[in-house]
């Protein structure tokens, strides 16, 4: 997961788009979780991750 942002940032797909993660043409916020309309959602370290998992069920609507 951590890595997972470097496939977006490869495949040039996160121009644009909000993350928490380095900036590769995205809109960077320095934050723990960033959720860019449902579309995105990234955390910037494993610390975050308990966040990522909340966000991620509450998108799924669990």
């Amino acid at each position: 997961m951590c890595n997972g942002p470097q496939l977006l940032i490869s495949a040039e797909v996160v121009n644009g788009r909000l993350i928490a993660t380095i900036q590769a043409g995205a809109v960077y916020h320095d934050t723990g979780i960033v959720n860019d309309n449902n579309l995105f959602i990234s955390f910037r370290s494993p610390e975050d991750l308990p966040a990522f998992i909340q966000e991620s069920l509450l998108v799924l609507g669990r």
